[in-house]
């Protein structure tokens, strides 16, 4: 009658180690799995308040009849968006005396950690309120919203011209990068490029 050998000690922990590395393996791809979960998701919903943030911008421009920025006229300089919402230039006030001026102001600064090209808004409301506005401090200083980070230029293209064929403003931009998630190189980013055309007078350049 044969006997049967049982696993030796060496085995035994051969066997132990092995599985073990497996069961690390496994793990780490768990993780990594878990992390670009994680990163597309968190990305998905920055890029979702961007898209709000913007939307925001898009509509004050269709609200507004009063363009400071961009254009001949503007001294605030470059990569600028500054209008108003029920005001009048020909009469330095508001058009209708029942409501609200609003003075906008949009700029792009480098900001954050790591420091990215960022889309801010400045506002100035009020019965009265003058007519442009832009922020005491220069473009970062505080009492701004954050539009859209990593907001970056398209083709080198200016971010905001005039467009007075529409009688408003062409925004040209890319919102987001090539990211690296998981060790792959994903575009993340939306390319833009349209016209917006404000309420005001048609052909009206004088602003």
């Amino acid at each position: 009658m044969k006997t049967r050998r049982g696993f030796t000690l060496i085995e035994l922990l051969v066997a132990l180690v092995l599985s073990a590395l497996v069961l690390l393996g496994i793990i780490g791809l768990a993780a990594q799995m878990i992390k670009v979960e994680m990163e597309t998701s968190a990305k998905g919903t920055v890029m979702g308040w961007t898209l709000l943030g913007l939307d925001d911008l898009n509509r004050q421009l269709q609200d507004a009849n009063v363009l400071y920025c961009p254009g001949p006229n503007c001294t605030y300089g470059a990569d600028v968006i500054a209008g108003c919402i029920n005001y009048s230039r020909y009469t330095n006030t508001a058009m209708d005396t029942n409501q609200e001026t609003l003075a906008f102001y949009y700029c792009v600064a480098p900001l954050g950690n790591p420091v990215k090209p960022t889309l801010l808004r400045y506002e100035r409301h009020g019965m009265g309120a003058a007519c442009p506005y832009s922020p005491p401090g220069g473009c970062g200083a505080g009492g701004y919203t954050a539009v859209a980070r990593d907001f970056n230029k398209l083709n080198g293209q200016p971010y905001f011209t005039r467009a007075d064929e529409v009688g408003g403003v062409r925004l040209t931009y890319r919102v987001g990068d090539v990211k690296v998630i998981g060790g792959v190189s994903q575009n993340i980013y939306i390319d833009a490029d349209y016209k917006i055309g404000m309420n005001k007078a048609y052909a009206n350049t004088w602003d």
